[in-house]
């Protein structure tokens, strides 16, 4: 039973998933083999499956290969610390040398470069009142959050 005629009505069952286990492993078989040329252009695809369903022998890993992969991992993480922690001492660097005071307070009113932390606030406190629509809140906390909170 593997005419031609068959093996076409196989390879159609086949390619709508209606193929039993046995009904493929003949079609493999088939094409392994001559085949007529109008179904030459199908032999890579039923060699491929073919060889897809053949079961690879498992080798047992060697010890030398287990060591190699834990070593691997071992240097994957050393060199992630060691990365983090030169990223984070230049970020920190970075940031020493960008803003040398923390403690510093300045702003810019009305093109006029203010230093004085208590004028800064000053000015901020004024700010906010106008825009602040209850009067009597005078702390720039509350200020703040009676402007977001809106």
């Amino acid at each position: 039973m593997n005419t031609t005629e068959d093996i076409r009505i196989l390879i159609d069952r086949f390619f709508d998933g209606d193929t039993t286990l046995k009904e493929e492993q003949r079609l493999y078989e088939f094409f392994q083999g001559p085949v007529p040329a109008d179904l030459e252009e199908l032999r890579p695809v039923f060699q491929g499956f073919a060889h897809l369903g053949q079961k690879q022998e498992e080798r047992p890993k060697s010890v030398s290969f287990t060591r190699r992969k834990t070593w691997a991992a071992v240097a994957a993480v050393v060199a992630v610390a060691l990365g983090t922690g030169i990223w984070l001492k230049e970020a920190r660097q970075m940031s020493i040398r960008h803003f040398p005071h923390p403690t510093l307070c300045e702003a810019f009113v009305y093109g006029q470069h203010i230093t004085d932390s208590t004028e800064v606030m000053n000015q901020v406190a004024v700010t906010l009142q106008a825009l602040t629509p209850d009067p009597g809140i005078t702390d720039v906390d509350n200020q703040l959050k009676t402007i977001f909170t809106e």
